[in-house]
């Protein structure tokens, strides 16, 4: 079996605008809804056969550009919501000393899979959301399938297409800090289990925003 899957970044959010640490709730900007048009464009030409978006507004508002532009349905996932921050982070400005100091504290737990600052998703907890968003694009019968997600989230489901299932807490790391996602920045991975090698993703294609201009 082969499969290609094709993941979106949502448009640009309020929150992403002002700099701030998103609720699940925060929606799309004028210039966010532009790019998910831009992206829909795009989309028009893919072989998509189901959009599976993110349950958070952001993505849902994107995922429906793409819906009114392709006539593909929108099937709603949580396993594609961004990564869960600390509850203190939330609705705050991210250059904000305080809540800048909490984010290192933070990100370098990630790297070390060391102990949770409070209540933040960690390393151990994505890598095992990612598997089981996998094996979810894996059993769904649609060969093309676009996804509306986030970006540090992709960002860790991309390096755990790259590095495989037993990636280490610092090989993600390296490459979540290392990468940038522009908002409907398109990546794609693939699926082949007929490959003679134990694992069957491999990565294709990152951050491509080339609709934008």
């Amino acid at each position: 079996m082969k499969k290609k899957i094709y993941f979106v970044r949502h448009g640009e959010s309020v929150a992403n605008a002002a700099n701030m640490h998103a609720s699940d709730t925060s929606p799309l900007t004028e210039r966010g809804h532009a790019q998910a048009e831009f992206m829909a464009e795009r989309a028009m030409k893919l072989p998509i056969g189901v959009i599976i978006a993110s349950t958070m507004t952001r993505a849902q508002e994107t995922a429906k550009h793409i819906a009114d532009k392709t006539g593909r349905v929108i099937m709603n996932s949580a396993l594609f919501v961004e990564g869960r921050n600390a509850s203190e982070l939330i609705g705050n400005s991210e250059l904000d000393p305080e809540m800048a100091r909490i984010q290192k504290i933070i990100d370098n737990n990630f790297y070390t899979n060391g102990p949770r600052y409070s209540d933040e998703e960690n390393f151990a907890e994505v890598t095992v959301r990612v598997a089981a968003a996998l094996k979810y694009l894996e059993d769904l019968p649609q060969e093309h399938i676009l996804v509306v997600t986030h970006g540090w989230f992709l960002k860790v489901l991309l390096a755990c297409t790259l590095f495989g299932k037993d990636i280490l807490s610092r090989e993600c790391g390296v490459f979540v800090n290392g990468i940038h996602m522009e908002n409907t920045g398109l990546s794609i991975i693939g699926y082949d289990n007929e490959k003679d090698t134990a694992w069957p993703w491999y990565l294709s294609v990152v951050n491509d925003h080339a609709h934008l201009g």
